[in-house]
């Protein structure tokens, strides 16, 4: 039987294609990075001279999902000028201009006198808040000086991504403090990095990006080479490791937070919303936390003449966009090709806005995503849902591991859990069994009359 593969987008969310180092060869380059899957590129900044890569690269239609940040490096502090903010501020018109940086401080090598650097970045923050753009920070051994900073100037409402990120606990607490993001690269994968692993290992998933910092800190894998976008994949296996999840389930909510934080508008690769009769169906994730063998997207990449596989994970507001007016549909489901409490905020915020519009929500689901990310989303959701849909598919553990091949053990009760908490949150509830799954169903009616739930056989 043959594996669904998603084909999600990666991203490089910090890279240096501007470098001359790249001068020869840029178009070997990114088509390299396209072949590994790598679509979306944003290019690091640090240098205000971006003359190539904006002409050759970012004016190119063809050179699709490229996108630059622009700053001055803390290196090259001692050259700013208001010529140079002049210059940060004509680039900022630019379509494919995310955010402002690299820039911060860097007391490793003092390139630059450190009372220059700090008014450098003072600038940098200013000119971010002035623009209302995210804001891309170079840290190395300076921490307590950058968030002193911020702290006098005011994080800027677009918010801050801590590139590179070599802190430790007490740094990564006062980032997430201001609802920061971090990137890390390449020295993620170095046998000597283990306390950043530990680090890194904490992060919140909804708050990480994945770089190259390329041609830089290539990863253990091709030490000693020129660092390129391409190579981004030896950093997301070593998250995928990390986290314990295939290395797709890191491309979809790398990306989704790179495009979250440098409001990038990116199309999904799949239709986010289906109607079949007269209920609207939400494709809102193809991640899952199980590998049935009777899964329908292990055959067709879609239902209805709709196609849903994804490449991109949708925002909420895309969601609502998308769906229109919920009065007009019977009931709007979370369904998908995946599956959904994965996505337990985006659930609770669309199901929300469905709710307080008339609607009425059900959600479909496996009953063990508590098992993927440590939240009870079914409760996190339970005031704005109506019904809740838990694919049993089978009468026992042995059986159920057998057809459903979850990702995590004890998947079996975990369902069962499942089944009683939202019983007990006074929500209707109701068990599937999926008749070709091939597992043997006598007593799966009587099952589900013993656990007081409705079934339904499809």
């Amino acid at each position: 039987m043959p594996e669904f593969k998603t084909e999600p987008y990666i991203t490089d969310s910090h890279h240096h294609l501007s470098h001359q180092d790249f001068s020869s060869d840029i178009e070997e380059v990114i088509g390299r990075a396209r072949e590994a899957g790598v679509e979306i590129l944003i290019e690091g900044g640090g240098e205000v001279a971006l003359p190539y890569y904006l002409k050759n690269c970012l004016s190119d239609p063809y050179l699709r999902n490229m996108y630059f940040c622009a700053g001055l490096h803390p290196h090259d502090a001692m050259n700013f000028s208001d010529s140079i903010l002049d210059k940060l501020r004509s680039l900022a018109t630019h379509k494919r201009f995310a955010g402002v940086g690299e820039c911060g401080l860097d007391y490793h090598y003092d390139n630059s006198p450190r009372d220059v650097q700090k008014r450098v970045f003072r600038k940098h923050i200013e000119l971010a808040s002035e623009l209302k753009k995210p804001l891309a920070i170079h840290a190395r051994k300076s921490y307590r000086d950058v968030f002193g900073i911020l702290e006098d100037e005011g994080v800027p409402e677009a918010g801050v991504l801590f590139h590179c990120f070599s802190g430790g606990d007490e740094d990564l607490a006062r980032i997430l403090e201001m609802d920061g993001y971090i990137s890390i690269g390449g020295v993620l994968t170095f046998p000597n990095a283990v306390r950043t692993r530990e680090v890194i290992s904490s992060v919140p998933r909804e708050r990480l990006l994945i770089e190259t910092d390329a041609p830089y800190l290539a990863p253990q894998n091709v030490r000693g080479k020129r660092n390129e976008p391409s190579y981004i994949r030896y950093v997301a296996d070593e998250l995928a490791n990390l986290w314990g999840l295939p290395v797709e389930d890191v491309y979809f909510i790398t990306t989704y937070n790179a495009r979250v934080f440098f409001n990038i508008d990116i199309d999904h690769g799949g239709d986010i919303v289906y109607k079949l009769g007269d209920r609207l169906y939400l494709n809102v994730t193809n991640r899952c936390t199980n590998r049935c063998s009777f899964c329908i997207r292990n055959f067709r990449d879609g239902l209805g003449g709709y196609y849903l596989k994804l490449r991109v994970e949708p925002t909420p507001d895309e969601v609502i966009k998308a769906i229109g007016i919920p009065g007009e549909y019977e009931e709007i489901v979370f369904c998908g090709y995946g599956e959904p409490l994965i996505r337990y905020d985006l659930v609770r915020e669309v199901a929300r806005y469905i709710k307080e519009r008339g609607g009425r929500v059900r959600v479909n689901t496996n009953g063990i995503a508590r098992l993927y990310h440590g939240v009870d989303a079914i409760e996190y959701v339970s005031n704005y849902v109506d019904v809740f849909s838990i694919s049993l598919n089978a009468t026992n553990g042995e059986e159920y591991n057998r057809i459903c091949r979850p990702l995590y053990k004890g998947a079996y009760k975990e369902v069962l859990k499942s089944i009683e908490r939202a019983k007990s949150l006074n929500k209707e509830v109701r068990v599937s069994f999926v008749e070709s799954s091939g597992a043997d169903l006598t007593g799966a009616a009587d099952m589900a009359e013993a656990l007081g739930v409705s079934v339904r056989f499809r």
